[in-house]
């Protein structure tokens, strides 16, 4: 555990979104989207929770946003890319989503 977190990498997330006004905003509107979005979602249709299913969503829609913008780093040499890479997928993206869907403004 690093931080009352998973991981290091999921910590270093969880802090940018945090610390970085753009990261701060988007986070805390994604959490409110993926919430209005469940009323109808797959998930829920399936016998989920919305709370359950606005987890899911907000932690799949996060974890895109950041391999999307990793994308732009991956002309660096291969070990660099590869380590990037790594790291985010060691990111606990669930406990990020819960965290921010408890804590929302």
């Amino acid at each position: 555990m690093h931080e009352g977190y998973t991981n290091f990498e999921t910590w270093t997330i969880a802090l940018a979104l945090d610390n970085y006004r753009e990261l701060y905003d988007l986070s805390r509107a994604i959490a409110r989207l993926a919430e209005k979005d469940t009323k109808k979602a797959p998930q829920v249709l399936s016998g989920w929770t919305r709370k359950e299913a606005a987890r899911y969503l907000l932690a799949d829609t996060l974890k895109e946003y950041f391999e999307i913008r990793a994308e732009d780093c991956f002309d660096l040499p291969a070990p660099f890319a590869d380590l990037l890479s790594g790291a985010l997928s060691s990111v606990n993206w669930g406990e990020i989503a819960q965290e921010l869907l408890e804590g929302k403004e």
